[in-house]
């Protein structure tokens, strides 16, 4: 994940639209809130029969996300289903730089944070985790677009043939080690081609409110 957030400051860096000139344009910053009521905000996962504690608890942890999500509308006022990433300055920043840097810690903050593992099992299923995967989803593409810059290394470095497995018998450790890194490259090729999938956000989208994986 740590190469996913450098390719992610290196995109915000090359095409981060920097405009003092124009005010943000109302009507497409309300467009944006619309997709995060649409989305994750309107989605109760406590189920009809919970303790007082519990909607407590839940209302609170909704309220932070909300705050969250105002906080990038704000910031990214851009229509977000479009690329690149844009911002409509109104003196927050001192110049582009600083607009960058803001951009990138906001992001990494709010999204990159609760994505840590790229994990489709997580992803899919853990909430929020799932909540804020579908805003990485759809501020920009910037997620999928900085997973497609890593590399993680190629198939057949990171998969060992019989003759290697028999050489590396003897020591467990270093077996192991093999057998992690092994599993990692077909879960991190995996998440790749999921991000890539067509027609994901609408697919995903379904998934919050029909419970449906895509």
């Amino acid at each position: 994940m740590k190469q996913v957030m450098k390719n992610i400051d290196f995109l915000l860096e090359t095409h981060l639209d920097f405009d003092t000139d124009n005010a943000p344009d109302e009507e497409i910053i309300a467009q944006n809130r619309l997709l995060l009521e649409s989305s994750y905000y309107s989605i109760n996962c406590m189920g009809e029969d919970v303790s007082p504690e519990a909607k407590v608890k839940w209302e609170a942890e909704d309220k932070l996300r909300r705050a969250d999500g105002e906080s990038l509308v704000t910031f990214y006022t851009g229509r977000w289903s479009e690329w690149p990433p844009k911002h409509n300055c109104r003196g927050c920043c001192t110049d582009r730089s600083d607009a960058v840097n803001k951009a990138s810690k906001l992001y990494k903050c709010i999204i990159c944070r609760r994505l840590a593992v790229p994990s489709l099992n997580k992803w899919l299923s853990l909430w929020p985790v799932v909540a804020f995967f579908c805003v990485a989803l759809c501020l920009h593409g910037l997620f999928a677009r900085a997973y497609s810059l890593t590399s993680f290394g190629r198939e057949n470095d990171e998969s060992s043939g019989s003759s290697e497995g028999a050489r590396l018998g003897a020591d467990a450790a270093r077996n192991e080690k093999k057998l992690f890194k092994r599993q990692k490259f077909f879960r991190e090729k995996k998440s790749r081609e999921f991000l890539n999938t067509a027609g994901l956000k609408e697919l995903f989208f379904q998934f919050l409110h029909d419970g449906d994986p895509p």
